[in-house]
């Protein structure tokens, strides 16, 4: 997960391997995710946005597990900021995830902090 992130962020070159071994196992690992597990998640959502990845399949994997699983508890508030601007640049993030997220950052504006409001702006 972090080699995908470190690809995507340092926009290194894509091989066809990287497109027919790595994003393959990435998309397959994010199926096996759990609470414990939540900055890879967002570790390979940051990297897939660095590289502007518009790979159906995975943002799928990241929805399900995000929403269906619930590993949206698991994300402080600073991180989930950061998930949406991900989500934002690469034009993904169903109506379900902004709602959930804006449903969270409500629950918890008191805990927003500058920085925090700065990253969602």
């Amino acid at each position: 997960m972090y080699g995908f992130h470190y690809i995507g962020m340092n926009k290194l070159e894509k091989s066809p391997e990287f497109w027919n071994e790595i994003v393959p196992m990435v998309k397959k690992q994010i199926k096996t995710l759990d609470r414990q597990t939540w900055k890879a998640l967002y570790m390979a959502v940051e990297g897939a946005a660095g590289m502007y990845l518009q790979d159906n399949e995975f943002w799928e994997a990241v929805e399900n597990q995000f929403v269906d699983q619930g590993m949206w508890r698991y994300f402080d508030l600073e991180t989930t900021v950061k998930l949406l601007n991900c989500l934002a640049r690469v034009g993904r993030g169903s109506d379900e995830i902004v709602d959930l997220i804006e449903k969270h950052l409500i629950k918890h504006r008191k805990g927003l902090t500058p920085v925090t409001i700065d990253i969602a702006k």
